[in-house]
């Protein structure tokens, strides 16, 4: 009995012994897993977000690519460097201002003033006027039809209109009524007092460059018209000249074959003997 039980305690002893051993290989077997796992983990992990952000990179100079295909067009319109320098960036706008239409003004021939009738006529009447002035107007909507009918369109007169500019509204207009193709002139300018009271404010401009354009002036030469500083100058002058010629010192101002002197808005009998006058003179 004494040998059994000793035996026993023997068996306790090694099973005893051996039982952490085992548990510490089962152990350490289990942590060597947890942590094999844990790095594959940690190596997909890594390499996702590298596949995602190498696809963003991909997006973005797909991206690039396309806006560089842009450029290329648009560089080729123009003709310049697709990579300029600052030099080229500066020759780059040259160019556009080169590309651009370029208005060429005869400021001579637009200083001249426009003419209504046969220039071969025997009678020349000058008329002073000034597009904004209500007196001028008037003459335009009276007397001024009378001389058309009577003498101009009988080929007996001719009509220089010579623009007599009170302020810079008259010169503005003037200017851009002179870019208004030749045959149009007349009738644009004969619109212009007719409406006088409709157009004339502040946006006066907006009035003259609409209608400038439907009687067929290009935009682009009306504005350059209007921003021309010879052409102001010129037609600015025009006042001056005419005082200093003529004595004419108002609108609406008649001078018949460049020597007698009659205001528009007296009674058209009288302007009637002053051109009759004129006439018979020149016939002799």
């Amino acid at each position: 009995m004494l040998q059994s039980d000793q035996k026993q305690k023997a068996y306790a002893n090694e099973s005893g012994g051996a039982l952490p051993i085992v548990l510490v290989v089962i152990l350490a077997l289990i942590i060597g897993a947890l942590i094999m796992t844990s790095q594959k983990d940690a190596k997909q992990n890594i390499k996702q977000p590298l596949e995602t952000e190498a696809s963003l990179d991909v997006e973005g100079a797909e991206t690039s690519t396309a806006a560089a295909v842009v450029d290329v067009s648009d560089t080729d319109t123009k003709n310049v460097d697709a990579s300029p320098s600052v030099t080229d960036a500066v020759t780059t706008g040259a160019d556009e201002v080169v590309a651009a239409d370029v208005v060429t003004l005869d400021v001579e021939a637009l200083g001249t003033p426009r003419i209504l009738g046969n220039i071969d006529a025997p009678v020349k009447i000058s008329e002073h006027s000034s597009f904004t002035c209500g007196g001028c107007a008037r003459f335009h909507s009276e007397n001024f039809k009378n001389i058309k009918r009577d003498y101009i369109d009988t080929g007996k007169a001719y009509l220089v209109f010579d623009d007599f500019p009170r302020n810079q509204y008259d010169i503005l207009i003037g200017a851009a009524a002179r870019c208004v193709p030749d045959q149009a002139y007349f009738n644009f300018i004969q619109l212009l007092f007719d409406t006088q009271k409709e157009w004339l404010n502040e946006d006066y401009m907006s009035y003259v460059k609409q209608n400038a354009a439907l009687a067929g002036a290009d935009k682009d030469v009306v504005d350059a018209c209007i921003e021309n500083e010879d052409l102001q100058k010129i037609l600015a002058n025009r006042q001056e000249a005419a005082n200093k010629t003529h004595n004419v010192n108002s609108t609406p101002t008649l001078v018949i074959n460049d020597g007698v002197t009659i205001g528009g808005l007296d009674k058209y009998l009288d302007i009637r003997k002053a051109i009759d006058a004129a006439f018979d003179a020149a016939e002799k």
